[in-house]
């Protein structure tokens, strides 16, 4: 199983600045090595109101969502989006 990245997605990886685009990285390289061990759903990764889209917060203070889907082949890495924008579009399943 593998994590593949969206053309959008590296866009928006582009437009963070540095310090932003390594905890994104950092959380990119976990979800990856979860995705090669089979680990995924991890920790942290919350499914969405879409019957195939996953969250996971980057860094402490979880301003940034990687949001992911899966497929036969693995996971996708969709959107990189702040969690304003996140919040705005209520995209968490409520219970």
């Amino acid at each position: 199983m593998n994590l593949s990245v969206q053309r959008r997605a590296e866009i928006t990886l582009r437009s963070l600045s540095s310090s932003e685009r390594k905890k994104v990285n950092t959380s990119l390289n976990k979800l990856s090595l979860l995705a090669e061990a089979k680990l995924l759903p991890a920790e942290g990764l919350c499914k969405l109101k879409s019957l195939n889209l996953y969250s996971y917060p980057t860094g402490l203070k979880r301003r940034l969502r990687i949001i992911l889907s899966k497929n036969d082949s693995g996971w996708v890495v969709e959107e990189i989006m702040d969690h304003d924008k996140y919040n705005r579009l209520r995209l968490e399943a409520r219970p």
